[in-house]
């Protein structure tokens, strides 16, 4: 008897938590959508570390559709506009040839200007491209 009230329990559980939940998730949802456009102004506005935030969402794809050539774009927009992360993340797609020609001596220069903000992986890979 115990098994059989312990087994309606979880079934009643797992098929009516979803539905009273979808809700309070609908809601969610909603938030999410408008912070997403709210990022997504302030770097089209030519704020560095939206634009960063951008360039991360669109390169693996979370909460919107992955598109390297645009994660790029924002990339390129965050490290122009002085973000210390956009810099380094650039210039290890430079470095590496990832999504666009390889420019070596320009990663340096990127890794060197985020080594200087004091990003501490931009000061390790001075350290490690510096060395070879």
């Amino acid at each position: 008897m115990l098994r059989l009230i312990a087994t309606v329990f979880v079934t009643v559980t797992l098929f009516t938590a979803p539905l009273a939940a979808q809700e309070g998730i609908d809601e969610e949802l909603a938030q999410i959508k408008a912070a997403l456009e709210s990022i997504e102004s302030k770097a089209e506005g030519g704020d560095p570390h939206a634009a960063f935030v951008m360039a991360s969402l669109y390169h693996i794809g979370i909460f919107v559709a992955a598109d390297r050539p645009k994660a790029i774009g924002y990339l390129k927009a965050s490290s122009e506009g002085g973000d210390p992360d956009g810099m380094y993340y650039l210039a290890l797609h430079m470095i590496h040839g990832v999504d666009m020609e390889r420019d070596v001596e320009g990663a340096k220069a990127l890794f060197q200007q985020a080594a200087d903000a004091g990003h501490a992986p931009g000061q390790l890979a001075m350290d490690v491209y510096l060395s070879e």
